[in-house]
C-alpha cells in the first residue's frame, strides 16, 4: 500500500516512530488516511484520487502534522517536506526496498488549521508516480 511505503519511508529517513498501533507500536506517530483526536503530535499520512495511468498510476497524498507547539510542528513539516521536495523538479525515491516513485510536491508546507485544544496541524500534497498496489 503506496500510504505504508511512504510512513516506512518518512521513518526511515529519521522523522517518525513508524505507525500507530495500540498493540504492536504504541509510540508511532504516524496515522494513516484519516487524523483521530488522539495523540497531540503526529503525523497523517492519505491518499485521495490522481490521475490513473496504463501501467503506472499518478496518485496524490496529502501530508500534515499535527502537535502542539507550533515551532516543533513546523520543523517537522519541513523536514519531511525537504526529504520529497525538490524545487519544481520530481524526484526519484526509493520509498522500500521494492517500491520507487518519483514524487513531485505541489506546494509549500502550509498552515491547515488551529484546533480548540491549541494543536496546530501544517501539511502538503504530493503527486506520485508509481506502480500499482498488488
Amino acid at each position: 500500500m503506496l500510504i505504508q511505503d511512504i510512513a516506512t519511508y518518512i521513518t526511515s529517513k529519521g522523522q517518525a516512530n513508524g505507525i500507530y498501533n495500540t498493540t504492536t507500536n504504541p509510540t508511532g506517530n504516524i496515522q494513516l488516511e484519516f487524523m483521530p483526536d488522539t495523540p497531540d503530535n503526529l503525523i497523517v499520512i492519505a491518499e485521495y484520487p490522481g490521475i490513473s495511468g496504463v501501467d503506472v498510476d499518478s496518485r496524490r497524498v496529502a501530508i500534515q502534522v499535527r502537535g502542539t507547539k507550533i515551532t516543533a510542528t513546523i520543523e517537522k513539516i519541513n523536514s519531511i517536506y525537504k526529504l520529497f521536495a525538490l524545487g519544481d523538479e520530481e524526484r526519484q525515491i526509493m520509498l522500500t526496498f521494492t517500491r520507487w516513485a518519483n514524487v513531485k510536491a505541489l506546494g509549500t508546507p502550509a498552515k491547515i488549521s488551529m484546533d480548540e485544544k491549541e494543536r496546530w496541524t501544517y501539511g502538503f500534497n504530493l503527486a506520485v508516480l508509481t506502480e500499482r498496489d498488488t
